[in-house]
Parts: structure tokens; C-alpha cells; sequence
């Protein structure tokens, strides 16, 4: 059992994405791992469940309860539900946010606008926050991945989320170059549900897309793995069970993962040819959960013509960097974002 230490000043580190929200308490590693979603009594307003309990709701309760997702597109889209969001958690994982001021560090998308940050700023010193730090999620994957981002050499990185995905460059500490892609997990499940309807007549629901997209998806027809999938006929509305194949998502994942190479190519051709070179050597590194497609690497590495590599536990990488870069403040402090309270 943990016990807190009132003499102790409390770390936080925050990775907080459209679908995942991961918070970590220094000296203690992650304590939160749950979905971003609230469920609250539309009369009352009462908060019902969070995090896996709450999603578990989704298409399972009457208008008399709704689901919160406040996060959107890496930017916070409802302050007042993310404020209640996160005490419920705070309480969950028993750490006594009111008490403590902590510092308190979270992660932005890599061209995250100032009025993003000051929207974290906002709701982390509302809720009582001593200090508050940014840092872009692609460079603490980087730290979290372990990459020496103090060198002058460039490293490589694509971060690829729920809600975005992006490439980017990180030498001498900071990202150098950067490149959106406009396709993430949430649009290729959304993808997948459209496939299994034409082809199938199946309706899904975007949990078992996703369900089916991480047992089931490849890039590569070496994998031959079927699961029966109960849904809705698309004709009758009537319940549908069939087996689906690897093969009846091919066409979705090969969409989009040629718009991620497409993006991946354009971050090169704008880079300096000294960091084109370190790309040739280092090559790219995949973090997130989306990383863990499988094939995603290797078919890269035949598009791309450069070594591409998966980080270890991928979809933790950001928030392993976070903890990190907290323990060592003074050393990271210059790529981070400080934002002081008004």
C-alpha cells in the first residue's frame, strides 16, 4: 500500500489524449491508465462513473445519462468536465491533489497553439496546482523512448494517437520539424465500421472496430486471423453474427497507412540534408498505440527506404517521458513550456 509522504513534494505528470488518459505520481510511476470519459446524470448532473466504467455505458444507457469525452483533436473541447474528470481520478488513485500544490507537467500535440496550453493552465491551477509544464507529446515519447534528445544528430519519431498522429524531427532538445497527419485511429475505426457495413452488411459499434483492428488488423496477408463478431445486419437491423477475416480490414489500414507515409515523405523532403542523412542512419521510430499495428514497420521500411522500428511498450512511451523529464527538471527545462499562474 502506498503511503504519502507529507514532507514530500508531489510530481504529476499528465498524457491526456482524445481516448486515453495516463497520469503518473513521480516516485510511484503510473496510477492512472483509463479512458477519457465522464458519465453524469443529465438532471443532476452527478457524476456516475469514469474512465472504463463509464465507457462501458456507451450505447447501453437512456437519455437520462450522458457521456463526456473532453478532450478533442489533442486540445481540451469542455474545461468544467475535464476539472471533474480529473478529481474523480485524483480521488480514484487516492492522491491528495488539495493539499500537496504539486508540480504538475502534461502533454500538448507538437503544434499545440498558446491558447491550448493555457487551457491545461487554466484547469491545473484551478484545481490547485502549484506549478504547470508543458511539454509536446511527440518529444516525450522521444524521452520516454529513451532517445539522447540533447544531440546534435537528429532523431526521428512518429507519435500516433486517437485523435492525431504526428511526425517529427527532435535535435538539440527540441523539435526541429513536424508534419501532421490527417488520418488517426479514431478516423481509420470509423473507416473500419464503413468497410464491414459495405462488404458485410455488419453494423459495428467503434469499440468493436477498434477490438477488431488491434486482434485482427495487418498490413501483411501472413496474417490470417478470423473472429466471429456480433452486430446488427445493415438490411434488417436485425442481430448479425459472421466471422470476420484480417483480410476484411485490409483495405481500410492500407488507406491509412499510405497516408502516413505520405506525410512521413514530406517531413524529408523539407529537412536539412545533414538531418536527412542522421534519418538514413537512426531511421524512424513508432510510438503510440496505433504503433502497434502489425506489419506498420516493416512496410514502411519498404516505402520509405529507412530503418523504422517500433519503441518498447509504445503506447506508455509518452508517458514514461513525462516522468522522466519531471525527475529531472533542470536538465529538460528548457524544452518545456512554463506557464505562470495569472
Amino acid at each position: 500500500m502506498r503511503i504519502a509522504n507529507p514532507f514530500h513534494s508531489l510530481h504529476l505528470g499528465l498524457d491526456c489524449g482524445a481516448h486515453r488518459l495516463r497520469l503518473l505520481e513521480l516516485g510511484n510511476g503510473i496510477v492512472v491508465d483509463e479512458p477519457t470519459v465522464l458519465a453524469v446524470e443529465s438532471r443532476s448532473n452527478k457524476v456516475l462513473a469514469i474512465g472504463a466504467a463509464a465507457e462501458k455505458m456507451a450505447g447501453r444507457v437512456g437519455n437520462e445519462v450522458i457521456l463526456h469525452w473532453p478532450m478533442m483533436a489533442g486540445e481540451i473541447a469542455d474545461e468544467a468536465v475535464m476539472r471533474a474528470l480529473l478529481q474523480a481520478q485524483f480521488r480514484e488513485a487516492k492522491i491528495k491533489w488539495s493539499l500537496m500544490s504539486p508540480t504538475v507537467m502534461v502533454t500538448v500535440p507538437a503544434a499545440a497553439e498558446s491558447v491550448a496550453k493555457e487551457s491545461w493552465s487554466d484547469v491545473l491551477y484551478g484545481l490547485g496546482a502549484g506549478s504547470v509544464y508543458t511539454i509536446a507529446e511527440p518529444l516525450a515519447a522521444s524521452i520516454g523512448a529513451g532517445v539522447p534528445i540533447a544531440d546534435a544528430s537528429g532523431s526521428f519519431l512518429v507519435q500516433m494517437g486517437y485523435d492525431r498522429v504526428e511526425a517529427v524531427v527532435v535535435s538539440l532538445g527540441s523539435i526541429v520539424a513536424s508534419a501532421s497527419v490527417p488520418v488517426a485511429g479514431r478516423k481509420l475505426i470509423s473507416w473500419l465500421q464503413y468497410e464491414l457495413r459495405e462488404s458485410l452488411e455488419l453494423i459495428v459499434s467503434p469499440e468493436q472496430a477498434a477490438h477488431l483492428l488491434h486482434h485482427l488488423g495487418s498490413l501483411y496477408g501472413d496474417l490470417d486471423k478470423r473472429q466471429l463478431v456480433s452486430g446488427k445486419d445493415a438490411s434488417s437491423n436485425h442481430p448479425k453474427e459472421l466471422e470476420v477475416s484480417s483480410a476484411h480490414l485490409a483495405r481500410p489500414i492500407l488507406r491509412f497507412a499510405e497516408r502516413l507515409q505520405q506525410s512521413m515523405t514530406e517531413l524529408l523532403s523539407d529537412i536539412r540534408p545533414e538531418l536527412t542523412t542522421d534519418v538514413v542512419d537512426k531511421g524512424f521510430l513508432l510510438s503510440g498505440g496505433l504503433a502497434q499495428l502489425h506489419g506498420l514497420d516493416a512496410w514502411l521500411i519498404e516505402r520509405l527506404g529507412v530503418p523504422v522500428s517500433v519503441v518498447d511498450s509504445p503506447s506508455t512511451a509518452a508517458i514514461r517521458g513525462v516522468g522522466t523529464t519531471l525527475a529531472h527538471l533542470d536538465e529538460f527545462r528548457n524544452s518545456l513550456g512554463y506557464h505562470m499562474r495569472d
